[in-house]
C-alpha cells in the first residue's frame, strides 16, 4: 500500500531540501522551509508523475503552500501514488543534473510559469537596483563628511605648530603699517 500523501510529500520535500525528515513540518509554508521557485517546479513535476495531478505554480504561493494543504488537495481529488519500486523509498532528487543543465527544471514549464519566473527575476533586479542606489547614497554621505584634523605634535616648550590652512586657502601676509 502506498504511503499517505502527507508522509510521501514530507519525505520528498526533505529529500528535495536536503534536510532530515524530522526537520520538515507539514504545516509550515514550503517557502519558509527553504523551497524556491525552481524547487517548486521540480516538486510540481514529481507530484504530477507520482499522483497524476497537475498543480499550477501559483497554487504553491496561494492555497497549496503547505505539505498538509497539498496532501489534502491530492486526497480530495482522489489521487493515489504510483509505486516507485519494491523498496518503497522515494526516488532520489537529482539536483546535480539540473545544475549541470541550466533550465532543466523549466523544461515542462508552461507560459504562465515562465511569466511567473520572469516576474520574480524582475522583482529581484528591482531590489538589487534599489540596494545599489542606497549604497551609492550612503557612500556619497560618508565621502561628504569632513575628515577630522589629525592632532598636531607639540613643538619646543609645549608650543603647537602653526595652524593648518584648509586646502585652497591663501595666506594673508601681515604687514606693519606706520602712520605717515
Amino acid at each position: 500500500m502506498p504511503p499517505h500523501p502527507r508522509d510521501d510529500l514530507a519525505e520528498y520535500f526533505a529529500t528535495l531540501l536536503r534536510v532530515s525528515r524530522g526537520a520538515i513540518s507539514t504545516s509550515a509554508n514550503v517557502l519558509d522551509l527553504g523551497a524556491d521557485s525552481i524547487m517548486l517546479l521540480e516538486a510540481r513535476g514529481w507530484i504530477e508523475s507520482r499522483y497524476g495531478r497537475r498543480i499550477e505554480i501559483r497554487q504553491f504561493f496561494e492555497e497549496l503552500n503547505t505539505i498538509d494543504a497539498i496532501a489534502a488537495f491530492l486526497a480530495e481529488t482522489g489521487a493515489e501514488a504510483s509505486t516507485w519500486s519494491d523498496s518503497g523509498a522515494p526516488p532520489p532528487v537529482a539536483r546535480e543534473s539540473i545544475l549541470q543543465r541550466p533550465g532543466a527544471a523549466l523544461a515542462g514549464a508552461g507560459s504562465a510559469d515562465i511569466r511567473l519566473m520572469r516576474a520574480q527575476l524582475a522583482m529581484v533586479a528591482e531590489v538589487i537596483e534599489a540596494q545599489n542606489r542606497l549604497a551609492a547614497t550612503l557612500r556619497g554621505r560618508i565621502e561628504a563628511q569632513p575628515t577630522p584634523e589629525p592632532p598636531q605634535a607639540a613643538g619646543p616648550a609645549g608650543q603647537r605648530g602653526a595652524p593648518r590652512r584648509p586646502a585652497g586657502a591663501t595666506a594673508i601676509q601681515e604687514t606693519e603699517v606706520t602712520p605717515a
